[in-house]
């Protein structure tokens, strides 16, 4: 599956990534939201519009920062994680 995955292109990529992330981006930033209103702070009807739209502009950027970081040239710069990226950190390792 990472195969077919690493098979598309990085816009792609990103779009699929931004449409995993972003129900948990918003469900995060309307958690915070809750809590606030748990305080007793912005619940007047046009608070309330105005915090619903923060949420929604603070998903958005967060789920693309989080759809976009790291991707580069698509050439790993470490050994990966394949076995031989960690076959030799166990060697001495008694448990």
């Amino acid at each position: 599956m990472a195969e077919w995955f690493g098979s598309f292109g990085a816009v792609t990529k990103g779009v699929m990534k931004f449409g995993i992330s972003w129900p948990f981006t918003f469900h995060c930033w309307n958690g915070l939201r809750h809590l606030l209103w748990d305080t007793g702070r912005e619940l007047g009807n046009r608070q309330v519009q105005v915090t619903g739209w923060i949420v929604v502009a603070l998903s958005v950027v967060s789920s693309t920062v989080l759809a976009f970081v790291g991707m580069g040239d698509g050439k790993s710069k470490g050994k990966g994680v394949g076995e031989e990226s960690w076959k030799g950190e166990f060697k001495n390792w008694k448990g």
